[in-house]
């Protein structure tokens, strides 16, 4: 059997790899001419870490990230609301690992040329169209920007790990699949600091009109590097085309000219930035169905959804270990294997994405703003003594909280 794999991020390399180790044959279509370390901070999550040392490859992560020891939650004022122990410190088998997405791209790149072959990777081959017989798919691919000097390969069937602009997904729903925008702005980067509290915990800000995640990806020199999202409720969406728009960190500061946290100087944070991203917080509806016979599409491709609660790549690499299980029990009908992986995943991501709208576990941020209110003095205006000074109970917080990792499904 061999799957033709569109894209070589992180999907796509993970299952490569998760194919090849039962057996299957595998060909990786890429887009770009060269794959480099790009983008910004990720979290992978125990469960994620779990599945990605069946590739050997957890050494190397924990090596180049650092294992989340607590997930922080603050008013804008750098009050706490609550804090969540992570990873092994909380008990589970694997760490929670804060670490640049281009990082994993690149271990899972050089692993997959190492075990699988580095003739399995095609590079400037852009998915162009395919066809399906009842036997065979067939896919056309070249240069993304010339509409000449097509390649044509064959395999016994095509998964598309090709994100959230994804090609296959466009074929399969041209019409009714537009992006949802939030609303939010999101900007993204990453600066290097002198540590705050332990070193290792992630932070959450702010509420659901302005907030700000902080979290360390790199530990080894003396200032860490510390990756942050700034999110901005209100502004004008940007053009899709211009997805990869720089930005400055005028352009959102003053949003943040009333905060004021004691441990954390978050306009340095901001402004020494060596590069500073803008995208819009989009998202996609639920599909009915993933697969078409002997195509199916995975992770962004298949659930995009709202980059909260560290579960993009997460569910991406959950989606790897479902679909291969299945294609594994059934070599003879490919078309089934898709089906049952559909049946077993599609629930599952839909309640993320779901969750992610109503801003997953960072809730429990709006639910302060919401129920408790604050005055000049940052203290609850309900004139309750609950614990953390708020009107609302740490058992609230809590189980608000704890639902959503039932829901992601990182519970232990």
């Amino acid at each position: 059997m061999k799957i033709l794999i569109i894209g070589a991020g992180i999907s796509g390399l993970t299952l490569a790899l998760r194919l090849h180790k039962v057996g299957i044959d595998v060909e990786i279509f890429e887009s770009v001419k060269k794959i480099k370390p790009l983008g910004a901070g990720i979290n992978l999550l125990p469960h994620a870490v779990r599945e990605l040392a069946a590739i050997d490859i957890t050494d190397d992560l924990i090596k180049g990230g650092v294992e989340t020891s607590h997930y922080n939650f603050y008013t804008p004022q750098g009050r706490q609301i609550l804090s969540d122990v992570r990873g092994r410190n909380a008990g589970y088998d694997w760490p929670q690992l804060s670490i640049h997405r281009g990082l994993v791209q690149m271990v899972l790149l050089d692993k997959v040329k190492q075990v699988i072959g580095a003739d399995k990777i095609h590079y400037s081959h852009h998915l162009k169209k395919y066809e399906q017989t009842a036997s065979l798919v067939t896919i056309h691919c070249g240069d993304k920007d010339s509409v000449d000097n097509f390649k044509c390969y064959q395999g016994d069937a095509m998964i598309a790990c090709d994100g959230i602009h994804s090609v296959v997904r466009k074929k399969m729903y041209p019409q009714g699949d537009e992006l949802k925008y939030s609303g939010i702005t999101m900007y993204r980067g990453m600066t290097y600091m002198k540590p705050y509290l332990d070193g290792k915990t992630m932070l959450s800000f702010g509420h659901w009109d302005l907030k700000l995640i902080v979290y360390p990806i790199d530990t080894k020199s003396e200032k860490p590097l510390v990756n942050w999202v700034a999110e901005v409720r209100g502004k004008k969406m940007i053009d899709k085309a211009d997805w990869n728009k720089e930005a400055k960190a005028e352009d959102f500061i003053d949003d943040y000219s009333d905060w004021d946290i004691d441990f954390l100087d978050h306009n340095a944070l901001f402004k020494n930035a060596e590069k500073i991203m803008e995208f819009p917080m989009v998202d996609r509806d639920a599909l009915p169905s993933w697969s078409d016979n002997r195509i199916t599409l995975l992770g962004d491709a298949a659930h995009p959804m709202y980059p909260i609660g560290s579960n993009g790549a997460c569910q991406a690499i959950l989606d790897v270990t479902a679909i291969v299980k299945h294609l594994d029990i059934n070599r003879d009908n490919i078309a089934k294997a898709f089906k049952d992986y559909e049946q077993e995943r599609i629930q599952p991501t839909s309640a993320v994405v779901a969750s992610n709208r109503n801003l997953g576990p960072e809730y429990i941020l709006e639910m302060v703003r919401q129920k408790c209110g604050t005055d000049n003095d940052n203290k609850c205006t309900c004139g309750d003594k609950a614990p953390q000074g708020y009107c609302i109970s740490q058992d609230e917080l809590r189980d608000s909280f704890e639902s959503y990792k039932v829901v992601s499904g990182f519970t232990k």
